[in-house]
């Protein structure tokens, strides 16, 4: 998954009458069923402006609550998508024959690449 969409699926600006908040998604599991939980990073009063935008996303993709990369294939996930905090599910079941939640397939709006 690009960098760009990663930040597109993972963060979203939630607008109040007097406040912003920035957001960030998580992945959990339900037995072999993935769905998200959104988590507030960040509150603003007022409009949150492009800068502090950018600024707290760069900071959060940072965050290993939320993000890491695989050893394997330096490919950038969600945690969610990860089998360890350094190896991915998908590289887990290639390389080391571990069968992690469900199959990729059929994940369209959870799917980490794409």
């Amino acid at each position: 998954m690009s960098r760009e969409n990663l930040i597109t699926e993972s963060f979203r600006l939630v607008r109040f009458a007097d406040r912003t908040h920035l957001q960030v998604r998580s992945v959990h599991w339900d037995g072999h069923i993935p769905y998200e939980r959104w988590h507030t990073v960040s509150r603003r009063r007022g409009e949150l402006q492009i800068s502090d935008f950018a600024q707290q996303v760069e900071r959060r993709l940072g965050d290993l609550r939320f993000f890491a990369t695989c050893k394997e294939c330096q490919e950038f996930l969600a945690r969610g998508w990860m089998h360890q905090v350094d190896l991915c599910q998908a590289c887990a079941t290639k390389n080391h024959g571990v069968i992690c939640g469900a199959s990729r397939r059929g994940r369209r709006h959870l799917h980490p690449h794409g």
